[in-house]
């Protein structure tokens, strides 16, 4: 099977904007993949400051786009969806990048030998202003229910699940994508791992520079998804300090794919159970220190009653000695909604 790539770019007033060059970069570097089975459709929101004609300027036989009115990104979004006619879907921003010509040859592969529903990988990120990469984000999927897992400019998805789940759901203005992932790995999609990074992302978009309207929809869809499951529970507090209820672990942990659910686990193991009822999510083991004296043992001791399991002791000096610990209340898990 010969797997075809629609990648969307949605775009609006790209003059005003100052993204005329970052756009021909963005066409380039899907043009320049060395797969080439790939169609790239533009969606436009009516412009009116030339950017239809520096589309036109772009134009290839594998590019298709659309000019017209909508009304928001995921409306955008969702028309790319409906145009496209590949097997996965990539949504592109316009002032963002394929960075390796290998790259989707590379996601192919890997999507030939799986069949995933979905496929994620790490991505480079531009300082707002510069062409300087600062950081690699690593996606951590087992953290999908308090935070976005990886960036949708890494992410392919398969059209046909897309399209069952409803696409977009186009109420949200910031975090439309961040609702999808939720529903998507919650549906017990089957995602595959590419270590090789093939998008590069300019920071500074929609969700960063209005984090307070992004945070509170982040609240409304972690709502939407699992209210059900505990109405009373503080959404936005939970957002902000990473604090899961009890029964949204237990929910998830079933309708998960497995190698999700593995991730979740280990996500557990460095998270802190607390007497409301809920998780406090970590993500790394937490370093302590105690005194350096004959009752360092209770110290210890104490904290294996309570679940903390020390790992090894990762400093020593004359007066006190740092410990690595892990809180595993493993039992937890097991126990029913």
């Amino acid at each position: 099977m010969t797997i075809k790539i629609s990648i969307v770019t949605i775009t609006f007033n790209l003059l005003k904007a100052g993204r005329k060059d970052m756009f021909r970069k963005n066409v380039a570097s899907v043009l320049n993949q060395t797969y080439q089975n790939i169609e790239h459709i533009i969606v436009d929101g009516a412009s009116t400051d030339g950017t239809v004609d520096l589309i036109r300027s772009c134009e290839h036989d594998r590019m298709r786009w659309i000019s017209e009115p909508d009304h928001g990104i995921y409306e955008a979004m969702n028309k790319g969806l409906h145009i496209a006619t590949g097997d996965y879907v990539l949504y592109l921003n316009s002032d963002d990048f394929l960075c390796r010509p290998d790259g989707m040859a590379s996601c192919v592969r890997l999507l030939e030998e799986t069949n995933a529903d979905f496929l994620y990988a790490p991505h480079r990120v531009l300082r707002a202003g510069t062409e300087c990469v600062y950081k690699i984000m690593e996606p951590c999927l087992g953290v999908y229910f308090v935070r976005m897992p990886f960036s949708h400019q890494a992410l392919l998805v398969k059209r046909d699940k897309m399209l069952e789940l409803g696409g977009f759901d186009e109420n949200f203005k910031s975090a439309g994508d961040y609702d999808f992932i939720i529903r998507l790995i919650t549906a017990g999609a089957k995602g595959v791992y590419n270590p090789n990074e093939f998008s590069t992302f300019r920071d500074g978009g929609f969700s960063q520079t209005d984090g307070e309207l992004s945070q509170k929809e982040c609240g409304i869809s972690y709502r939407k998804n699992f209210g059900h499951l505990c109405p009373k529970y503080r959404w936005m507090d939970m957002l902000f300090k990473k604090r899961v209820p009890n029964s949204v672990i237990q929910y998830v942990l079933k309708h998960v794919d497995k190698a999700v659910k593995a991730q979740i686990e280990k996500v557990l193991e460095t998270a802190r159970y607390e007497k409301d009822d809920t998780w406090c999510i970590q993500e790394k083991p937490k370093a302590l220190t105690f005194p350096l004296n004959r009752k360092q043992g209770n110290y210890v001791d104490r904290l294996k009653l309570f679940g903390f399991i020390p790992i090894g002791k990762i400093e020593a000096t004359a007066h006190q000695s740092i410990y690595k610990l892990f809180n595993r209340p493993i039992w937890k898990w097991k126990r029913g909604v």
